[in-house]
């Protein structure tokens, strides 16, 4: 987590395992609370966005497309997805975990 985004927990996935899914991995932030979720996430999104400026040459709004799609919140747990193209079988899998 970049500095000044407190996060109470984080856990790392990966569906390694199933072949299918194989490349499908990210991390689950947890958050005391849904509010504290979402400013955490834009805090994310503005981070990351930060750091894809840095590299010349690519389209901003393709980037920032990418990296919106790469998060997700359930409540107060924060999905961030670390692979494109993510499986919506692997979506529907840590979401159901998360109910």
């Amino acid at each position: 987590m970049p500095a000044g985004i407190p996060a109470v927990s984080a856990i790392g996935f990966s569906f390694a395992l199933i072949s299918a899914q194989a490349l499908d991995h990210g991390t689950i932030v947890f958050e005391r609370d849904a509010a504290t979720a979402k400013r955490a996430t834009a805090a994310l999104f503005a981070y990351s966005v930060k750091q894809a400026k840095q590299v010349q040459g690519i389209p901003m709004n393709q980037v920032k497309a990418i990296i919106r799609e790469a998060f997700t919140i359930r409540g107060n747990a924060i999905i961030v997805w670390e692979n494109p193209h993510t499986k919506p079988a692997s979506k529907r899998l840590v979401a159901a975990c998360l109910r």
